[in-house]
This record gives structure tokens, C-alpha cells and sequence, in this order.
């Protein structure tokens, strides 16, 4: 039988992987676009990227939710609505450090090993770890604080989808419009 905490842990390694996987996303979508444009199209890449982040924390989100919801039903887990977003907040850790390096870096507070003479090294693996999120960066610059907003992506999204998936709720039951005819065929 596994512990609480292993499986908050798992849990918070599934969604550091779903964010692994959206960073190869967002390089292959970025150079996509780069192939056909020298501009590289930003606001579609842009809005490709968060929404393949979205969902890759969304759906692993909801599956976890569900599963949990059929442990609540069986007695064998206590109902939890905050799960989803804690376990966002222990994966968003790696993240954190690369945040508070950049955000000293970009305030001019510590100056770390500079990389390509005008990005700091943290600043550097801050914006490889959240490439999904590039749209920010341009404000990161002029507000370091951004940093850390960025960080607050994945726990939201992690606990949007635990809780509807709690509940057995799709996006497409939220967001498709059904006629009352196709809803007495159900």
C-alpha cells in the first residue's frame, strides 16, 4: 500500500514530466513556425504553446482526480480539493529556484555567470524551463516580479483539472453546447 506522501511525490513527477514534455513541444512548434517565417508567427506560437501546456497538465490532472474519485467513493481516500493544487505547488520547485536566481539577476540585486553578455545563466535556464510561457518574458524584463506569476501556471491548472475530474466533468461538457434533444438522448 503506498504512503500519502509517495503518491503526492509520483504525482508531482507525473506533472514535472507533462512539463518536460511541453518544453520539447514548444521548441519543435517554435522552430515550426520559424521554418515558414523569419518572425516565426509569435502570437500562434505563442498561444500553441499554452495551450498544449494547459493540456498536458490539465488531462494528467483530471486523470488523477477521477482515479482519486473513485477512492473517495470506496472509503479509501478522505476528499481532498486542494490536492491538485498543492501537488502543482511541489512540482513548480525547480522552477522556483530557476525564479529566484532570475528575478536577483533581473533586478540587478546579484549578478551570476552572464551567458551570450547580457542574459544571466539563471535568467537562461528560468526561460528554458518555461518556454511554453515566452510571452511573459518580455515583460519579465521590465518587471521581475512576472517570474514568479509565471510559476502559478501549473498548480492552477493542476488543481482545475483534480477537481473536475473529482467530479467526472470533461471541458467538453463545459464548453460544447448541447440541445435539450441530445441530452434526453444521453
Amino acid at each position: 500500500m503506498q504512503t500519502k506522501n509517495n503518491g503526492v511525490v509520483r504525482y508531482a513527477l507525473s506533472l514535472l514530466a507533462d512539463h518536460i514534455l511541453a518544453i520539447m513541444a514548444a521548441v519543435l512548434i517554435s522552430n515550426f513556425f520559424r521554418f515558414f517565417s523569419d518572425d516565426g508567427f509569435p502570437v500562434i506560437t505563442q498561444i500553441l504553446c499554452l495551450i498544449i501546456l494547459f493540456l498536458v497538465f490539465y488531462v494528467d490532472s483530471w486523470k488523477r482526480g477521477c482515479s482519486d474519485g473513485s477512492r473517495i467513493r470506496l472509503g479509501r481516500m478522505k476528499k481532498n480539493y486542494f490536492r491538485g493544487f498543492i501537488v502543482g505547488l511541489v512540482a513548480t520547485i525547480p522552477g522556483l529556484f530557476f525564479a529566484i536566481g532570475a528575478f536577483l539577476a533581473e533586478s540587478g540585486i546579484i549578478r551570476f555567470y552572464d551567458l551570450f553578455g547580457e542574459l544571466d545563466i539563471f535568467t537562461v535556464f528560468f526561460r528554458i524551463w518555461n518556454l511554453p510561457l515566452a510571452g511573459f518574458f518580455e515583460f519579465a524584463n521590465e518587471l521581475p516580479v512576472i517570474n514568479f506569476v509565471v510559476l502559478l501556471f501549473m498548480p492552477v491548472v493542476a488543481g482545475i483539472g483534480y477537481v473536475l475530474g473529482l467530479h467526472e466533468i470533461t471541458l467538453k461538457q463545459v464548453f460544447v453546447y448541447k440541445s435539450e434533444d441530445e441530452e434526453d438522448d444521453e
